[in-house]
């Protein structure tokens, strides 16, 4: 009869042990005796160093135990043997070892591996047993929730392989969350590391102030303060009339990096308007804060309202140049506003005496005369000027020195030369101010005709007998002023009130 034991967990040199006296101390015939002897003390030797071996190798406490046996008297070949049979030894050292394996068998080892496919409702868990703890796993799963230490929610896994699996479902937007796997086996249940993820959220917009407004046109800007986890995939505004945005115009956005812009035109002058920034990803829209602006009123239309003007019998072509509105001619009239005459024709002993406005025209009393009056206009002494009664048109007058700076400010670098007609002296009058050399009447009455200036009153009196002028010459690209005697006579030119 064969006695065959297996021990799992045993250690080598105690199989060693075992073997030598089960092959040499256990087993042995009588020469004296016909039965095959069953030593027990030696059995019970090799037991203890089995015992003694698994508690060195592993530190597992083992609870020894009083081991029973028993005789079987058994017939083979016609001879009697008594054969000590340690069956019940046998039975319990089986007994013995499936409870020391059992022993050493540990829950399984879990690593909670990664978090993936995270959206603003969802994501898939990731986890792997790294160790079985000897003994199979039966069953796996995951945990998660709202805090590390409360993982309130389970998740089940079909099957049981490794690495395994789970997708979540049903989670709130721009929401952390704690995860965990799990693994059980006889021995009992692990828990992997806890790791933590939050779902994906819509953007969040701040929308910023409105910049470069005008009569008609804006533009609209802001940031994105956060892309909720999820790649921008869209950004604009939205603008009305009204607070509450009821009927907006959409418009797109400048692209999905922040900040981004959009420009408005087409507004209403004088406006107000209100606006909202937004931004989009694959969990939603989310807008910023309202803002609002509103556009400046429109610009003045600066217009002569006619494009000439009939005085006096005489019809005056008329340009808008910026803001003003003057006379393309020099002043013909021989008469004030109110229809009172204004002395001419006089010597130039009268010219030089007088106090009071005049009038003179270049060659008057010749043939020339209306040639000149036509080309030239009148001169008139700075006394007609400042009367009260008015040389020009209901509607106009001769302009200040100040409004005359006003128009060299407008037309800039080399004013001078852009008021100069292209006849006379080659300006290039790009305005239609239409200025031509004029002949100017002196303080003694003699009439001066160089062919190379012209002179303009102004309406500014300097002193009772001297008032501001302004005048061009050939070799000045600029219109000059400074201060003259009333007593000379200069063109005039009208603008509008």
């Amino acid at each position: 009869m064969k006695l065959v034991l297996r021990f799992p967990h045993l250690a080598a040199s105690a199989v060693v042990t075992f073997a030598l006296f089960l092959g040499q101390a256990v087993w042995a015939q009588s020469p004296e005796k016909n039965y095959i002897e069953c030593n027990h003390d030696s059995l019970i030797t090799v037991l203890r160093a089995y015992e003694d071996s698994l508690a060195l190798s592993s530190s597992t406490t083992v609870v020894r135990v009083d081991y029973a046996w028993r005789v079987t008297d058994v017939a083979v070949a016609g001879k009697v043997y008594k054969i000590y049979r340690c069956e019940a030894l046998y039975d319990s050292l089986e007994v013995l070892m499936d409870e020391v394996a059992f022993a050493r068998m540990t829950p399984p080892t879990v690593d909670t591996d990664s978090i993936g496919s995270i959206s603003g409702t969802g994501a898939t868990f990731y986890g792997k047993v790294t160790a079985d703890g000897d003994t199979a796993v039966t069953a796996q799963w995951f945990k998660y929730g709202l805090s590390a230490s409360s993982l309130t929610d389970s998740l089940s896994v079909s099957g049981v392989v490794t690495p395994f699996s789970a997708v979540a479902s049903g989670l709130a937007n721009g929401t952390t969350y704690y995860v965990a796997a799990f693994a059980k086996n006889v021995k009992g249940t692990s828990p992997g590391d806890t790791l933590s993820f939050t779902t994906y959220a819509a953007p969040t917009v701040d929308t910023d102030t409105a910049s470069s407004v005008t009569s008609s046109a804006a533009t609209l800007s802001a940031t994105i303060t956060a892309t909720g986890g999820a790649a921008v995939s869209a950004t604009g505004f939205k603008y009305g009339t009204d607070t509450a945005l009821t009927s907006p115009t959409n418009v797109s956005g400048s692209g999905t990096a922040s900040p981004f812009t959009a420009s408005l035109t087409s507004l209403s002058p004088g406006t107000q308007y209100w606006a909202v920034g937004y931004a989009t990803n694959s969990v939603g829209t989310s807008y910023g804060d309202t803002i609002t602006f509103t556009t400046s009123a429109a610009a003045p239309v600066f217009t002569c309202g006619t494009s000439t003007v009939t005085y006096d019998g005489y019809s005056y072509a008329t340009v808008l140049i910026g803001t003003q509105c003057w006379f393309q001619e020099n002043l013909q009239t021989d008469q004030y506003r109110d229809g009172s005459s204004i002395p001419g024709q006089l010597t130039d002993a009268d010219w030089s005496l007088s106090t009071t406005g005049t009038q003179a025209v270049w060659e008057e009393g010749t043939a020339n005369e209306a040639v000149n009056l036509a080309a030239q206009g009148r001169m008139y002494n700075g006394y007609a000027v400042l009367d009260a009664r008015g040389l020009c048109p209901t509607g106009w007058h001769v302009p200040t020195s100040a409004e005359w700076t006003s128009l060299t400010t407008y037309l800039g670098a080399n004013a001078g030369t852009q008021m100069k007609s292209f006849y006379g002296w080659n300006g290039t009058n790009p305005n239609g101010f239409n200025a031509i050399p004029v002949v100017w009447r002196g303080t003694a009455g003699v009439f001066n005709n160089s062919g190379a200036e012209a002179y303009f009153w102004t309406s500014t009196a300097v002193t009772g007998t001297t008032s501001a002028r302004r005048y061009l010459t050939t070799a000045n690209t600029g219109l000059t002023a400074d201060n003259s005697s009333n007593k000379r006579g200069f063109s005039v030119r009208c603008l509008k009130d």
